[in-house]
């Protein structure tokens, strides 16, 4: 549920503040509409390419690769915009798009391994519940940044944060999940 809440406001957030932060450095409305559109095709190549990583890579290691390259990701947006490089914005935002998808797809398969069958539709409906609530408050605290500061840098700073403490609870679900194993596996000695 916390990484689904930090995805839900590191979305919203970044697509809420994508275009507006570009334009507002000068570059062409179509130009910052397009950031948007390489976001969405990252996304589309993410949900795709899934079933492929997933054949290479534990669900536990996409989900924190997952989170620590949206925080770079995120972190380059501010730092073209300072720069002023569209290739950069370019780069970011198709990089983003590409990693959630996969986070997110790894996510609900760790859920899948450790909720038993009968509790699973409860659980992924608090993941929504979650996900639901970052992204209400995401669109209140980066407005609220933004007004305050003035300068959407501070407000994908913010964001990048989110995507790595969305992530922190998982070694605690790691460390539970062997515990049981090897309590259930004694238990049947």
């Amino acid at each position: 549920m916390v990484y689904c809440f930090g995805n839900g406001y590191l979305l919203t957030g970044w697509l809420i503040y994508l275009v507006p932060s570009a334009m507002d450095i000068g570059i062409s409305p179509y130009k910052a509409a397009f950031l948007a559109t390489l976001g969405g095709i990252g996304n589309l190549c993410g949900y795709l390419s899934f079933p492929i990583v997933k054949k290479v890579l534990s669900n536990t290691v996409i989900l924190y690769s997952s989170s620590v390259s949206s925080c770079l990701f995120l972190l380059v947006h501010p730092l073209s915009s300072t720069l002023h490089s569209y290739i950069g914005m370019c780069i970011s935002s198709a990089g983003l798009g590409l990693g959630r998808p996969l986070g997110m797809l790894a996510g609900y398969q760790i859920v899948k391994e450790n909720i038993e069958h009968s509790k699973m539709t409860n659980a992924f409906m608090w993941n929504y519940v979650g996900y639901s609530s970052g992204s209400i408050l995401s669109g209140f605290l980066s407005g609220w940044t933004y007004d305050q500061s003035g300068s959407y840098t501070i407000s994908f700073v913010i964001l990048s944060a989110a995507a790595l403490l969305s992530v922190s609870p998982q070694p605690f679900v790691d460390c539970n999940r062997k515990d049981y194993v090897k309590i259930e596996s004694s238990l049947r000695d």
